[in-house]
């Protein structure tokens, strides 16, 4: 029995009404899997080969992993006799890339990762090849969005207020409990779609039920960064309205160089004032596109202020949107300290004739023998274990001086951990490593006295690099107890005891 799922995947494949064989090779790959029609996402019909082996095989893609079952072939000396089909399940988390060519035909290569071996899907039709493409793509990346709820963007207003409308019915008074009813009482869906606004908004003002500690607002937050929902133009009439609100309450007016946190560095997007001033601006720059009656009041309450914060705080999206309304101050690119500008890392090394001289001689045997470890790791770092384990090993050598080593080899360490922490994040993409470092870093230097200090020294300015770096990642720069919920300060532990062990 086909189910529905099955039914529409077999449809968006051109293969409705299916073959008995089709009908069975399908029952066969779910039998084996374990899975049912709900688990069905796609369904193709290509030709699977590795280096070795290979035949024409009916593929089912799953959340968790695609299976291939292969058709069977006449065997025998006169050819009178089918072979059993194979079942080939392949999980997702054994592909590491994936790549669509044509230059063997209309083909995706799987990449295997680790020991599991390449393999290929060949089309006869290079249009089912480019339909199925990105769908086995996202189900690598774990998204499954394009399975989920669809909405039509020209409702999108339309959709907010209902969904707006049913969050509120529903009672429930706190924004996690809230989203965990979004999960079970609707299907997957995109983030920046109404329903995912709708919630964000609710939870937002849910959150805003409860005074904050640093005096920001929620709501606020999401009209001074709309991404991703304005991506929808349609959403950009929602903007105007919520934002009118908010500015209509008193809750986007100045002080606009109002501080939440102080954290040394200049006023951040983050900080309660910038926050309202960029609130205010976004809901000019949607209301004069969009022709609104208020355009002109908005704008006239934002042109004031635009030099009482940091350039930097306006984004590209913003400087884009203001484009045709005013000149925003341009930011002063800083320039980046070197470490040799320190005088007390200048006591130990210094650049010369494109590379750096280290000067270990005031450093004791042991001191000596963990920087010249540190040293040579540096060899490595063009690949992905030996950048982290060059980065463990700044920490290692940093943790591990004696109080008599001079200054200046400790903030070359936490400068390395620094600039290598980046390196792993920038070329090797690990989210979770890259944090730890970071977090150490910003740890580190802090507790030294070292920064922040308005990026006015060269470990002033890492501080600062360390504290975004951490933010771009998923783990952020807080920590967050699992159980509560509450935020707390890290303290770097964990990449200490990393490094004590060469490895995360």
């Amino acid at each position: 029995m086909i189910g529905p799922k099955t039914e529409a995947a077999l449809q968006r494949a051109d293969l409705w009404p299916p073959s008995s064989e089709t009908r069975e090779l399908i029952q066969l790959g779910l039998m084996r899997m374990g899975a049912g029609d709900d688990d069905v996402l796609e369904i193709t019909r290509a030709f699977w080969r590795t280096e070795t082996h290979g035949g024409q095989s009916v593929l089912i893609l799953t959340r968790t992993q695609q299976c291939a079952v292969l058709e069977p072939v006449s065997v025998g000396v006169l050819r009178r006799r089918k072979s059993r089909p194979a079942v080939l399940q392949i999980k997702h988390t054994q592909v590491r890339d994936l790549i669509d060519s044509n230059d063997e035909g209309a083909v995706i290569f799987f990449v295997g990762a680790g020991e599991n071996p390449d393999f290929l899907l060949a089309f006869d039709r290079t249009a089912e090849r480019d339909r199925f493409y990105p769908c086995v793509f996202a189900a690598q990346r774990g998204d499954f969005t394009r399975w989920g709820l669809q909405l039509d963007p020209a409702h999108y207003v339309a959709d907010f207020d209902r969904f707006y409308a049913e969050l509120v019915a529903s009672g429930i008074e706190d924004r996690r409990a809230l989203s965990q009813w979004v999960e079970a009482q609707y299907e997957e869906h995109a983030i920046e779609s109404a329903l995912g606004f709708a919630t964000a908004w609710r939870g937002a003002e849910l959150d805003d039920r409860t005074p904050s500690r640093w005096n920001t607002s929620a709501r606020v937050g999401r009209i001074a960064q709309p991404a991703p929902w304005d991506h929808h133009p349609q959403s950009h009439r929602l903007f105007v309205r919520l934002g009118e609100q908010l500015y209509d309450d008193g809750l986007l007016g100045p002080p606009y160089d109002e501080r939440s946190f102080d954290t040394g560095e200049p006023l951040s997007s983050g900080d309660a004032g910038p926050a309202r001033l960029l609130a205010l601006m976004w809901l000019a720059a949607f209301a004069h596109e969009l022709r609104d009656h208020r355009a002109t009041e908005f704008i006239g309450a934002a042109r004031p202020y635009l030099r009482s914060v940091p350039a930097q705080v306006f984004s590209g999206a913003l400087r884009t949107a203001w484009a045709d309304i005013a000149s925003l101050p341009d930011p002063e690119e800083p320039r980046e300290l070197e470490i040799w500008e320190d005088t007390e890392v200048a006591m130990i090394c210094k650049p010369q004739d494109g590379a750096v001289r280290y000067d270990t001689s005031a450093l004791g045997p042991v001191d000596r023998a963990h920087v010249e470890r540190f040293l040579q790791s540096l060899s490595t770092i063009d690949e992905q274990a030996g950048c982290i384990a060059a980065a463990l090993a700044a920490v290692n050598a940093y943790e591990e001086l004696s109080p008599l080593a001079p200054v200046g080899w400790r903030k070359l360490l936490v400068y390395h951990a620094s600039e290598l922490a980046h390196h792993v994040w920038r070329r090797f993409g690990l989210d979770h490593e890259t944090a730890m470092l970071a977090q150490w870093v910003v740890v580190t230097i802090g507790a030294q006295g070292w920064g922040p200090d308005g990026n006015s020294s060269p470990l002033g300015q890492h501080h600062s690099y360390a504290m975004h770096l951490a933010g771009e990642t998923t783990v952020g720069l807080l920590v967050i107890d699992p159980e509560t919920g509450r935020a707390s300060v890290p303290t770097g532990d964990e990449a200490r005891r990393a490094a004590d062990r060469g490895a995360f």
